[in-house]
């Protein structure tokens, strides 16, 4: 069962600079983690990036909208613009070009991007892992900030039968 790891929005503009989300400094180091997990043991990974329209914080434009950590050629990048990351793009046929079965998906927005992402690949038959510690919000509106919106998150997920793991103990297989 080939297993892919998926990075959701993980963009300069949220995770650096004058402004970071309010839970960057633990979360960039879990991302890296796992990414470099995933290309060690060779599973593919695909970066999703958000294009929200022109005036908004995820719009594309020069400084900031990147990604945090290169891509490498052979790492597809999808461009979404909204929160499932499969509605409108090429995600799904990527991934079974690539003989994808399980997916650990991790990144920014929990509440929207991860949520709706992960359910739509439930929905698609893929076994579903949510890296815990390597997603987060990036807005701290809720009593208990950006933790309980995550576990609320988890929560949601895990209740459609997502799986639930800490990103440092992901394993990435590799086998068809």
């Amino acid at each position: 069962m080939t297993t892919a790891l998926l990075l959701i929005n993980v963009q300069r503009n949220m995770l650096e600079g004058e402004t970071p989300i309010p839970r960057a400094a633990s979360v960039a180091p879990a991302l890296r983690s796992l990414l470099d997990h995933a290309r060690a043991a060779g599973a593919p990974t695909v970066h999703v990036h958000d294009d929200d329209p022109a005036g908004q914080p995820d719009a594309p434009h020069p400084h900031g909208w990147g990604p945090v950590f290169r891509v490498l050629p052979w790492e597809p990048v999808v461009r979404a613009s909204g929160p499932d990351a499969f509605s409108g793009t090429r995600l799904a046929s990527i991934l079974q070009e690539l003989g994808v079965h399980r997916l650990v998906v991790a990144g920014l927005r929990s509440e929207d991007r991860i949520a709706a992402t992960g359910h739509a690949a439930l929905r698609r038959g893929f076994d579903v892992v949510i890296a815990s510690g390597a997603h987060t919000t990036t807005h701290d509106r809720t009593t208990g900030g950006a933790a309980v919106i995550e576990a609320g998150t988890e929560d949601d997920l895990s209740a459609a039968g997502a799986k639930i793991i800490d990103a440092d103990t992901i394993h990435f297989d590799c086998s068809p």
